[in-house]
This record gives C-alpha cells, sequence and structure tokens, in this order.
C-alpha cells in the first residue's frame, strides 16, 4: 500500500517532459509529454487560464485549437478574454493533474455559489 501511495504521489516527476517557449523564446517551460495547450496555460497561471480565449503555436497567424498535443520546441502565445469561463469539456482535453484539479475546484466553487 505505501508503494502505491508513493507512486501516485511522485507520478508526475516520472513523466516524460518536453520543453516549449514563449513565442519571443526568451522564457522555456517543461511540460509532460502529451500535454495540451491548455495544460500549459493552467501550469502558466490557473487564474488567467480559466479565461483563456485562444493559442497561436509557432508564430501561425490563426489560432490552434486549446486540445492541440503540445511538440518539443514549439513556441506559444495566449490570449485571454475575462468574459470567457471554463466549460465541463474542458476537463476532457487537460492530461495533466494540476490542470484537471483546477478546473475541479473552479466547477467546486460555482456549484456552491449556485446551491
Amino acid at each position: 500500500k505505501a508503494l502505491a501511495r508513493w507512486l501516485e504521489k511522485n507520478m508526475d516527476r516520472a513523466m516524460p517532459k518536453i520543453v516549449v517557449h514563449d513565442m519571443n523564446r526568451i522564457y522555456s517551460y517543461e511540460i509532460d509529454k502529451g500535454a495540451t495547450a491548455l495544460d500549459l496555460a493552467f501550469q502558466l497561471d490557473a487564474d488567467k487560464a480559466l479565461h483563456v480565449e485562444h493559442v497561436y503555436l509557432n508564430k501561425r497567424k490563426s489560432p490552434m485549437q486549446l486540445s492541440r498535443v503540445l511538440r518539443n520546441g514549439e513556441s506559444f502565445r495566449f490570449t485571454y478574454n475575462e468574459e470567457r469561463v471554463p466549460k465541463f469539456s474542458w476537463l476532457n482535453i487537460v492530461k495533466t493533474k494540476y490542470a484537471r484539479e483546477a478546473l475541479i475546484k473552479y466547477f467546486e466553487i460555482i456549484y456552491q455559489e449556485i446551491h
């Protein structure tokens, strides 16, 4: 049982990582291989990620899907809209534990406010 608990707590550290860069290639960020653009938004700033609208990858002029799986070495830029709120479908997009927990926490708070 102790091994199972340890593995559960430390599994994130065992995941292979990739490195992505901000659009100006000034900053680099390490994230789990297989993570989506939405996962990265939550890793950078969970509060802002709740209002993420678009992601632009590799200096493209048109936005990509937030569900897009990131590749090693890509560059990114996010745009935000304070009026945008998370959708339950985002839980199907995120792959990282941190992003999933942040979304669940948000939905729990909203549920408590409604009831």
